[in-house]
């Protein structure tokens, strides 16, 4: 028996820490953005970042996730950006 995954994504009372950041120009590096994110204040909210990189193109997808200590940091991420 498998059991079906619940979607949580509309439940107001799970906090929403992830957000998917689009439109990133392909030349910035991991490494770049975060240095932006940690300019704009957000040096120690962000505890999970990804990036997918094309290795073929030796660039960056175009997208990351982030995910964040708690919803008001993600808040003022999705506000800021």
């Amino acid at each position: 028996d498998s059991k079906a995954v619940e979607d949580d994504s509309q439940n107001p009372d799970i906090p929403k820490t992830t957000l998917m950041v689009r439109h990133i120009p392909n030349k910035y590096t991991q490494r770049m953005l975060l240095n932006v994110c940690n300019e704009r204040g957000f040096q120690g909210t962000i505890n999970f970042f990804y990036l997918p990189i094309d290795f073929r193109n030796k660039c960056n997808v175009g997208y990351a996730f982030v995910n964040f200590t708690n919803e008001e940091e993600a808040l003022r991420f999705k506000t800021d950006f």
